[in-house]
Order: C-alpha cells, then structure tokens, then sequence
C-alpha cells in the first residue's frame, strides 16, 4: 500500500484537491440560499424600501343643464368628496367676474355617498344665465338642510350652535348643456299586398359641445367698490359696528357683517341700502331671498369699501310691502 502511494503520490495529491474544491462548492452554495435576500426583499430603486401609495382621486362635481326656460333642470353629480363631507353649498353668480356671489342652494351628503351621488333642481323662470361653484363641508352640531327646486334659500342657520368647516372648494363654472335624444319614429305600416315605401336613414341628433368651464376664481371689478362675496354665518354682535334693535353692521377679521334678527314673521325678502351721507341719497348694495324671520343671521361682505365711512339701511318686505325698516346705522372706516 506505501509502495503504491510512493508511486503515485502526484495522482493522489491531485484526487484529494478536486475532492476538496467539490466541498467547498457545496458549502458556499449552502450559505448563499440561507443569507443572500431573494428578489422579492430587495428594495426597489427609488423606493427607499417604502411602499409606493396608490393615489387619492380629487374631488370634483360637473352641473348639466337639461331643458331651457322655466321648468328645466340642473343636475348636480359630485365623485371623491372629501371624508367627513356632510354637505355641498351651492354659489351661483351671473358671470365669472361677477360682483355678486350668492348661496343659492345647500345638499345634504348622506353619510357613504361622499364618493358619488347627485341632486337634481327644478330651475324658475329667473334662474338661467348663472355659473356655479361648490364648496364641501361639514356640519357640526344641529343643522337645517337645504332643499333641491327652485331658488334656493340665503342659508339661514337660525343662531343653533353650529359650526361649519369648509373641506374644498370647486373652480367656478358654467353647467354644461344635455340635449335629450329624440325617440326613433315608427315606420308607416303599409297596406297587404303594396309595395312599402322605404324610410330614409337619419344620423343620431347632434349634441351640442359644452363651453369650457372657468378655472380662474372669481376677481373683484376693477374699481373694488362693488365686489361682494357672501358667506352665511350665523354671529352675534361684536364690539365694534353700530346695531339698531333687530339689525347691526359691523368689521370682522377684515370684512363687513351686516347681520339681523327676528324680523316680521311675514318676511320674504330684505334689501340693504348704503349711502357716504347720512340722508342719502341711498345705492341698493344686497337683496337676500328667504332670510328667516326667527333667530339671527348674517352676511359677510368682502370688498374694496373697510376704509370709507358709510351709513347703512334694511328694509324687510313681503313681495313689494315693507314690513319694517332699519337704520341708518353708521360704519366708520375699519380701525376707527
């Protein structure tokens, strides 16, 4: 046996090498499937090993407008409110540099409907030619809902503790027109034994294309007197302004409240009158639909007048008849 390794030591030495690579091999194939991470564990580039988020949908709302004159409807249709959305407030304005932005109408948003829904509004005679827009909000507390047909109401509150936060606000826009497709006439029955006359082939009826909506946010006229934006609220009287009985004007956090309460119980409508003089004469600046003769409510203007001295007067009517009056109350510029 010695004999036989003396002489072949060169072919052992050589055997026991490749044995021992074949070791080796094995071993470092071992620790590679326990050590190395897979492909599924190795963070993708970019990624920081964080898990990319799907994106959110941004809200939006489209108004389409069926019909024309008195009798038409305007539909509302909204998709990914935001959470907690427990109402929409709709402003409506007669054109996009519009001096008067109004609340016109307030849709309640049943708890699970804020990804998609829709209201529909029968529209008056006075109810054409506005462009809209829409904020979403919440309620907290107790609340009157508004209601679908017709005008809407100022969005009185009636002074019950509730507090509203504004979610998001839609880009001003004109609603977009639907034309109903006319049903398919039904082809004359020809008498046994005629020959019918064959009907002349008509293409679908053509549907008008819709003007762009606005993306700009309403801007106040170039000589910043008469820019308002109403924002009902409902406040009490502060300590600055001057108030008469039921009716009070005064600066908040850089605006003009004009506010009232308990009017006549059949009160309609109120106009509010300003004027630099005390005796007039008198610029009608406001005349608010449907502005609850119970509790208190208010009107906050935003425009170019916080620095000017004005006198103010209300009226309350029911259709033309005055029911009572206010006023004058006088506003010093803001800081005085």
């Amino acid at each position: 046996m010695m004999a036989f390794l003396a002489k072949h030591q060169y072919l052992v030495i050589w055997i026991l090498g490749l044995v021992i690579i074949g070791a080796l091999a094995v071993i470092v194939v071992q620790l590679n499937s326990s050590y190395l991470p897979t492909s599924s564990a190795i963070p993708q580039p970019g990624t920081g090993g964080a898990v990319i988020p799907t994106p959110v949908p941004a809200p939006s709302v489209t108004l389409t407008l069926q019909g024309s004159g008195a009798g038409s409807t305007l539909t509302l249709a909204w998709q990914n409110l935001p959470g907690g959305t427990t109402a929409l407030n709709i402003f409506r304005g007669k054109n996009e540099s519009t001096s008067t932005w109004t609340l016109w109408q307030s849709v309640s948003v049943p708890a699970g409907q804020s990804g998609s829904g829709n209201a529909q509004f029968t529209l008056g005679a006075g109810d054409q030619g506005y462009n809209y827009y829409v904020q979403a909000v919440e309620n907290n507390g107790n609340s009157g809902s508004g209601s679908g047909g017709g005008s809407g109401s100022g969005g009185n509150n009636g002074g019950n503790g509730t507090s509203t936060q504004v979610l998001w606000t839609s880009g001003p826009t004109a609603p977009q027109t639907s034309t109903p497709t006319p049903a398919p006439t039904p082809a004359p029955t020809s008498p046994p034994g005629s020959t019918p006359t064959p009907t002349p082939t008509q293409g679908p009826a053509a549907t008008p294309t819709p003007a762009p909506a606005p993306t700009s946010t309403p801007t106040p006229n170039g000589n910043n007197t008469n820019y308002t934006y109403y924002n009902p609220q409902v406040q009490g009287i502060g300590n600055s302004g001057t108030a008469n009985g039921n009716f009070w004007v005064e600066h908040v956090n850089q605006t003009i409240e004009i506010g009232w309460q308990n009017l006549p119980a059949n009160t309609n409508s109120i106009v509010v009158f300003r004027s630099q003089e005390q005796d007039g004469p008198w610029d009608q600046m406001l005349a608010e639909q449907n502005p609850g003769a119970n509790g208190s409510s208010s009107l906050t203007l935003v425009d170019g007048t916080l620095n000017d001295p004005y006198y103010y007067e209300m009226t309350a009517l029911q259709g033309s008849t005055t029911l009572a009056s206010y006023g004058p109350l006088y506003l010093p510029p803001a800081g005085q």
